[in-house]
């Protein structure tokens, strides 16, 4: 059997904009696992209800809040019936009330087995299909969860929300955010609160050439801070907004979360305190 048969790319498409019923099968058994967990380790039926009862609510607000029973059978009916896109965001939700390393882990194989273009990133689920890709984002998220660079953090979480949107995606703010996020880091390196990305740059050259950041990836930054603005700046329209897609705002948000985990490993080697 050749490796096209047997990793079966010849048959399946990715799924995106739309819900297969055996992957919708397979997040259920994920969803009800996650809560029978939850129930053998609190032992309190109460607890389950009540996460069932927040469930129903924000699925379906005609779903009653009866008995347990009722209330996982009514939020099954639904379950299999609502659009693709209300299926994740259920997810999500449940991810609030179970923020299970493991839950998330499930969703994941499951999009992988089902070929899905979305992955569980930082509690959101987003039009990401690599594991690498996510991993860089949710370095870079842990990395900027510092006092020092919150606001960094901020923009890439701002960022991911923006793409999270399953029906429509803003592609545009989210790559300003991410942008808008290394300009961030740079500012609190060169603790330089009003400075532009140029003007960053120029001031780690200048004063903190114990970084060596090479000349070609600066300019290159430089390039996609030009993409993302006109010489107004960041809130300026974007130059060729017609042709941005979620692809775009992936790249962007991948290369920019790199470079940012890049830039504090910089600056840490240098001695830089960025706690």
């Amino acid at each position: 059997m050749r490796f096209l048969s047997r990793s079966n790319f010849t048959k399946q498409q990715v799924q995106n904009g739309v819900m297969s019923d055996g992957l919708r099968e397979s997040l259920w058994h994920i969803l009800t696992g996650a809560i029978d967990d939850v129930h053998n380790i609190f032992s309190d039926i109460g607890v389950i209800s009540e996460l069932l009862s927040h469930l129903s609510t924000l699925l379906k607000p005609s779903i009653g809040n009866t008995t347990l029973g009722n209330d996982l059978q009514a939020i099954k009916k639904h379950f299999f019936s609502c659009e693709w896109y209300e299926v994740y965001n259920m997810l999500e939700y449940a991810y609030t009330l179970i923020p299970s390393v493991r839950f998330v882990e499930q969703c994941n194989e499951a999009f992988t087995e089902h070929t899905t273009a979305y992955r569980f990133v930082h509690g959101k689920i987003v039009p990401i299909r690599s594991k690498t890709d996510a991993l860089a984002i949710e370095a870079a998220l842990h990395e900027t969860s510092s006092d020092c660079l919150k606001s960094v953090g901020r923009y890439l979480e701002n960022a991911l929300r923006l793409l999270s949107e399953k029906r429509a995606p803003d592609c545009e703010t989210a790559i300003r955010m991410a942008m808008r996020a290394v300009e961030s880091v740079c500012i609190e390196i060169v603790d330089a609160p009003q400075a532009k990305l140029d003007e960053t740059f120029k001031k780690l050259s200048a004063e903190n050439r114990q970084l060596k950041l090479p000349r070609q990836l600066k300019a290159a930054f430089k390039k996609f801070y030009g993409y993302t603005s006109d010489d107004g700046g960041l809130h300026s329209p974007l130059l060729d907004i017609a042709d941005l897609d979620v692809e775009d705002a992936v790249f962007m948000l991948v290369a920019c979360s790199g470079f940012i985990s890049y830039l504090i490993a910089k600056a840490s080697k240098a001695g830089i305190d960025l706690t």
